[in-house]
């Protein structure tokens, strides 16, 4: 294009080169919450790090700690590329639960910034360490403090389980809601049906977490167990659907814990009408499971 000279760039103004637009913003994110959530790989995979950072906190026999820490996408994972690691001063401590890690709308590249809980104590093996993290304080508060510790020890594990999975199912009770807190909703105390824990637990399972996948099942079968829907349909009785009873004493069986699975097989039949016992093929092989038990004992 030509300049206008003189007298007639006065009429058709100097050109005047294109305008430059504005640059944009940046769409301001969220940052995905994270409700507190035990972290898993602390004792196997990635013990080493977790270790680390016991060390650099001078952590040992009960040892706690709050801080500061972040999550970030572990694409090069060879196992799943769609983990999510957790770590402290750039060492990667753990993992979140791959159903967790699965759900959060995390980017390939960033990392997010979490609040970090870790517990140490000495056992026959040295020194363990776990590890718990929220997004924020507004996720929920810790279950466990300085004052509450945690049940670290595999022993102190399976008595808190027996405690409040097996003795005390009102404490699975769903109470987040008020739709979770009617009787006969079916929810969980994470906020899930338990319809929709079945693929949670298989990924439990498969990431080697039978700890936490056996949470996972018992909570699941204390949601259906509190499932009253057909429960006048059925004469009174709830007749929860076996899949659930069966994770979890599968579960208990690699576990080798024997006296649990015999108390949940039983916990299960007590639910059940007879007639529902007799025509369930599923349900019989239960019966049939806790008979076997019974009688090697």
């Amino acid at each position: 294009m030509i300049k206008p000279m003189g007298f007639l760039s006065k009429i058709f103004g100097a050109s005047q080169p294109p305008a430059t637009p504005a640059p944009q913003a940046p769409t301001p994110t969220t940052p995905p919450r994270v409700p507190p959530t035990k972290v898993t790989g602390t004792t196997t995979y990635t013990k080493d790090g977790a270790h680390h950072i016991a060390t650099l906190y001078d952590l040992r026999d009960n040892g706690h700690l709050e801080t500061t820490g972040q999550i970030i996408k572990d694409t090069a994972n060879p196992v799943d590329s769609h983990a999510v690691a957790v770590t402290v001063m750039g060492e990667i401590i753990g993992y979140l639960p791959a159903y967790l890690a699965h759900s959060l709308p995390l980017p390939d590249t960033g990392a997010q910034p979490v609040e970090v809980q870790v517990f140490t104590t000495h056992t026959t093996k040295g020194l363990r360490v776990e590890c718990w993290v929220r997004s924020s304080a507004s996720a929920g508060e810790w279950e466990y403090t300085t004052q509450q510790r945690p049940p670290m020890s595999a022993q102190q594990q399976r008595l808190d389980r027996q405690n409040r999975a097996m003795l005390h199912p009102e404490t699975q009770v769903p109470r987040t809601t008020e739709q979770r807190a009617t009787p006969g909703a079916g929810y969980t105390d994470s906020g899930l049906h338990y319809l929709e824990l079945v693929e949670p637990i298989n990924q439990l399972k498969r990431d080697g977490n039978l700890e936490a996948a056996l949470d996972m099942a018992l909570a699941a079968v204390h949601a259906a167990e509190e499932d009253k829907t057909y429960l006048e349909a059925n004469g009174g009785f709830v007749n929860p659907p076996p899949a659930y009873t069966r994770q979890a004493a599968i579960i208990l069986r690699k576990l080798k814990h024997t006296e649990e699975e015999i108390a949940l097989l039983q916990r299960y039949i007590n639910y059940c009408s007879p007639e529902f016992l007799q025509r369930n093929k599923a349900s019989r092989e239960l019966v049939q499971r806790l008979e076997k038990l019974t009688a090697s004992k």
